[in-house]
């Protein structure tokens, strides 16, 4: 097969699995709070995000042991039993694991396709392909409320989980019978420690994770917190999540292919990278002053929230998948493991402390501040500086080359 077909069909995987996860997070909480009270679902989801990052961390063992398509045929039957038997759950002892396990294997499923995305990429079209990998599972997210809705509505919100068993079959059959014959990835002699040590060793590699933390900072606040706000001002929370918010998710299936592709052109995420930040903390200010009561003003600042972390968003994919190799495993990992970080650390610090005590005020404020000093970080990378390493890197490989047929 073809690369162009399998690359192909990964993204149809991650679009499928990403629907899946995204067509129950919209009402997973609202089910959630029916048995375990809406105060105590904040356990769940920091739980969920400590195992993810956990198991995130010890995907290059598993991969170094098994198949890439053997792990996740696994994870998919785990995944398929545990929605399958959930909505007939009642009691907390049984809902709270098969809760947690439900995002921790979503979210693994969500790393699996992009680590195999890194074995056909390119430096040179890395951009291009992960950018169009970013508006696959982001066109889940967008039809996610619509199907959403109409299941609730036809067929009762405890069958959410049946529906999202049969989304992980059919995920299952599709990655079955396409991406069947993907070899075992290449993790060279790189282990956990290894890639940390890279990362602490490569002073850009680290400031762009640094950047994908204080990004998942932004989404998470906006994904928990911003409903807060507009409620407080009078907004309905139906039509943020019917009308407002899939209007905005549009900006993640239109910009990062097309801003992937000119990246790859120009060869320069610094400047975009930059820019999107600067919106993003401009966004949180605004947000915190902003007592509108009016659909349109909260329409646009969604929308220019989406916009800037889709710009923000494929720009750190570009230019991190392009200092690595498919060898770097582990730093993927970390990566993704990073993107649960601020729903462990940052959720109880919000929601306990800054909330309770200072208001939703002041809770915006601190994370435009927190994002001024990442911005600081990124100002920090260096530009094309993966070009010029591929390059060095070809030009030595060549003279090898003419050495052995001059030998």
């Amino acid at each position: 097969m073809q690369n162009s077909h399998k690359i192909f069909f990964i993204n149809i995987f991650a679009f499928v699995v990403s629907l899946q996860y995204a067509l129950i997070i919209y009402s997973e909480s609202t089910y959630l709070s029916k048995y375990l009270g809406s105060e105590n679902i904040w356990i769940v989801y920091s739980a969920a995000s400590l195992f993810s990052i956990l198991l995130s961390l010890s995907t290059p063992v598993l991969l170094k042991n098994f198949k890439t398509t053997s792990v996740t045929k696994f994870a998919l039957l785990l995944a398929f039993l545990n929605l399958l038997f959930l909505p007939y759950y009642t009691h907390g002892a049984f809902i709270i694991p098969a809760a947690i396990l439900f995002t921790v294997l979503a979210e693994f499923l969500l790393l699996i396709p992009s680590i195999m995305l890194e074995h056909f990429s390119k430096s040179s079209t890395t951009g291009g392909l992960r950018g169009i990998f970013i508006a696959a599972q982001s066109g889940a997210y967008v039809l996610a409320p619509f199907l959403t809705s109409v299941i609730i509505r036809n067929f009762g919100i405890e069958n959410m989980f049946s529906f999202g068993a049969i989304i992980i079959l059919i995920a299952s059959l599709f990655f079955y019978y396409t991406i069947y014959d993907l070899p075992k990835i290449n993790l060279g002699n790189k282990d956990l420690y290894g890639s940390f040590e890279k990362i602490f060793k490569n002073h850009d590699i680290r400031n762009i994770l640094i950047a994908q933390i204080g990004l998942s900072t932004f989404y998470c606040t906006l994904l928990i917190y911003a409903p807060f706000k507009m409620a407080e001002v009078g907004i309905d929370i139906t039509k943020y999540l019917g009308i407002i918010l899939p209007l905005a998710l549009l900006n993640f299936i239109f910009i990062p292919p097309l801003l992937g592709h000119t990246e790859d052109k120009f060869k320069n995420e610094k400047p975009v990278l930059i820019f999107g930040f600067i919106g993003l903390i401009s966004i949180l200010i605004l947000i915190s002053f902003t007592n509108s009561p009016y659909l349109l003003n909260w329409a646009i600042i969604i929308f220019l929230s989406r916009t800037f972390a889709s710009v923000t968003d494929t720009s750190i994919s570009s230019y991190l998948f392009k200092h690595i190799d498919e060898s770097d495993t582990g730093i993927v990992a970390i990566q993704v493991a990073s993107q649960s970080v601020p729903y462990l650390l940052a959720t109880p610090i919000f929601g306990l402390i800054i909330m309770k005590y200072f208001g939703l005020k002041i809770l915006f404020l601190t994370v435009s501040l927190f994002l001024c000093f990442v911005l600081v970080f990124v100002s920090n990378i260096k530009q094309n500086h993966a070009y010029e390493y591929k390059k060095r890197e070809g030009l030595i490989q060549n003279k090898a080359k003419n050495k052995a047929i001059k030998a």
